[in-house]
């Protein structure tokens, strides 16, 4: 993935976790405690694969920012 994925995938998952959780939210205000047991278990699938893109997204950039640290270390000491 290249820098520009990374970045997209995150601010993807920020603003999907932020959408499922003001509807579930919105829900809870507009409905009280009668919400379909269906409609939250999908909002919470949501939710989760949302946040798994979010972790994975953060360990590729972390991973890709400690590759170009090697990187950059190992250029500077063959000079």
């Amino acid at each position: 993935m290249n820098s520009n994925e990374i970045i997209r995938n995150i601010i993807v998952s920020v603003v999907g976790g932020v959408v499922i959780l003001s509807l579930f939210i919105f829900e809870i205000f507009s409905c009280g405690l009668d919400i379909d047991f269906y409609q939250i278990i999908i909002m919470g699938f949501g939710f989760i694969i949302f946040s798994l893109l979010l972790i994975a997204s953060l360990k590729e950039r972390k991973k890709n920012k400690k590759l170009l640290q090697e990187l950059d270390v190992e250029l500077k000491s063959d000079n």
